[in-house]
């Protein structure tokens, strides 16, 4: 909205957006703090005994180490998916965080898909970006990608980074680190994904259709904005993950 590529409507959003996402991250400290420490006597007897026989599930052990928050319900979002059209992954959905994996741009070291974003507001897809699409970006200023996955004998979009007239920017997953979003993702090139500059994945487009951006662009401002920037061909790359304790 500050560099004018939105509505002011957008700012309007921001309370119905957010109030239940922090509503939802409020209750779920609650219900672990009580868990560890909550109740005296009868009350801790019983706590013991929950927990003893709940901790035994894998799936309630990893709800509770779980630091992933809820994924966001309202604003600027694309809304309920129509029901003839096939579902994207849990992971891949409007409202949730796109994952943050190690990348690899041409030849270049891998880094974090964050710093590919810079914090851009990008489309995502694993197919050949045809010429709709590319405008759709260019008019939007909307930071391009191809996505794709590292199995071996896969055609791989890096080579298109050698192009400077190229519309996107080729990335591919690293082969140590599964992902399960973005491994559907760069496998189905009928699903592309918009998502905000705070990651959260804001429209998700099946088939050939173009992704919808789900906030009001002025006119005049879609009609004179410039071309978007290309990420650079290699960022930094990321610092060595800790070793698995």
């Amino acid at each position: 909205m500050l560099t004018g590529r939105a509505g002011e409507d957008l700012l309007a959003s921001y309370d119905a957006e957010r109030r239940p996402h922090a509503k939802a991250m409020v209750k779920k400290a609650v219900r672990v703090g009580w868990a560890m420490t909550g109740g005296q006597d009868r009350a801790a007897a019983i706590r013991r005994i929950v927990l003893a026989a709940a901790v035994r599930s894998e799936r309630i052990r990893k709800a509770i180490a779980s630091t992933a928050t809820p994924g966001l319900k309202t604003g600027a979002l694309q809304h309920a998916e129509r029901r003839l059209l096939p579902r994207s992954p849990a992971k891949l959905r409007p409202g949730c965080l796109i994952p943050n994996p190690l990348v690899s741009t041409g030849d270049g070291a891998p880094v974090r898909l964050d710093a590919i974003l810079a914090g851009r507001v990008a489309v995502l897809t694993a197919r050949q970006p045809g010429s709709e699409l590319a405008g759709l970006c260019r008019r939007h200023n909307l930071v391009l990608l191809r996505i794709s996955s590292p199995t071996p004998g896969t055609a791989t979009p890096a080579a298109a980074d050698a192009d400077p007239a190229a519309d996107w920017t080729g990335i591919r997953l690293a082969d140590h680190e599964p992902t399960p979003g973005l491994d559907h993702l760069a496998a189905n090139p009928a699903l592309t994904v918009i998502v905000r500059p705070d990651r959260v994945i804001a429209a998700v487009a099946y088939g050939n259709r173009l992704p919808l951006l789900p906030w009001h662009v002025p006119a005049a401002t879609a009609r004179g904005i410039r071309a978007t920037d290309r990420p650079p061909l290699h960022p930094e790359p990321a610092h060595p993950l800790p070793p698995a304790s």
